[in-house]
């Protein structure tokens, strides 16, 4: 069996204000579902919602 260690991975990512902001705006554009930008950034559908 083998198993890889990271060294340093960051378990949480570090949004600034300023990428929140911009993530939560596109989810409010006309015809853009929460799910889809959810998904492009990477994120659950419910941290939009939070």
């Amino acid at each position: 069996m083998r198993v890889e260690l990271l060294e340093n991975a960051e378990r949480r990512r570090r949004w600034s204000f300023d990428d929140k902001a911009r993530i939560v705006e596109a989810s409010y554009e006309a015809g853009v579902s929460v799910c889809s930008v959810a998904r492009r950034h990477g994120i659950a559908q419910g941290l939009l919602f939070t």
